[in-house]
This record gives C-alpha cells, structure tokens and sequence, in this order.
C-alpha cells in the first residue's frame, strides 16, 4: 500500500493506492473511503468532467446517504472534492438519494434529487453557490424545496 499525497485546486488530495490488490480499479472513479452506491449526475462543465453518486461519509455500509463529488480533466485522474449534498434540511433528513445533473438554458447547473424525510421521497433541487466556480465546490438547497411533493396520477 502506498500513500501519495497531492494538491489539486489548492486542495490536499490524500489517496491510498493499494498496489497489492489485483481488483483495486486504477482508472474507475470511487470514493476515496467508504460506501459507494449508484453514480448520478456526470456532467461536463468549465473544463471539468464531475461526477456525483450516492455516498456514505460515516462509513463502509449503506447509510448517511449524501452525494460525493469527484472530477477530472481527462477522465482518468479523478480528484476528490467536499461532500456536495448532505441529508442537513427537514425535507431530506432521512437521505438525500439518486437523482441526476442537468445545466439549465442559461448556462446555469442543477441537482435535482431525491430528498426523503418522514414525509416520503419528494424531489428536491441544488444550484452552485457560484456559476463562476469551475469545481462546483459549493451547493444551496432553495427554500422553495421539495418542487414534488405527491406521487403523480396512475402512480408514476
């Protein structure tokens, strides 16, 4: 096992390469620790490739649900950066879960997941605290969430 410190974006970048381990990926992104489940949102923006996907901060086994955020320049050197949604408002303490990336007509990105609290799972949205930030470090929850709140007609 090897340690390999780096800094990318003015961050400190700690990886642990497990160079023993024939089924370690080399090149597929993951976290750096912890639970990993479904990837949601690849999105290219400003000259980065991002990829969020659901994410237990606090350990190896389903729970927490957050999304993780890494990114690229080339699609093979990926960059771990901050948590970019945490289950932290009352609509989505019990989990923020799958959804998907899109940037809007105005050049403007957008989370659209998953929130789930006591009330059930409603759809929530995120929007970067700064469209000049090419790392997309920073998200804000709206005060207009959940945008859904019922189960549509016929049950879809």
């Amino acid at each position: 096992m090897a340690l390999l410190l780096t800094t990318f974006f003015g961050l400190l970048t700690i990886q642990l390469i497990k160079t023993d381990d024939p089924f370690h990926p080399e090149f597929h992104p993951g976290p750096a620790t912890h639970w990993m489940n479904d990837p949601n949102g690849p999105m290219y923006y400003q000259g980065n490739y991002h990829l969020f996907f659901q994410y237990n901060p606090t350990g190896p086994n389903w729970g927490d649900m957050s999304w993780g955020h890494i990114i690229s320049k080339d699609l093979a050197h990926w960059h771990h950066l901050p948590v970019a949604l945490s289950p932290d408002m009352s609509y989505d303490n019990r989990g923020v879960f799958t959804g998907s990336t899109t940037i809007l007509d105005d050049g403007t990105p957008v989370i659209v997941y998953t929130c789930v609290s006591s009330a059930g799972q409603q759809q929530c949205v995120a929007y970067p605290n700064s469209t000049s930030d090419p790392y997309l470090t920073n998200w804000t929850k709206p005060s207009y969430n959940p945008i859904i709140t019922k189960a549509l007609p016929g049950g879809a």
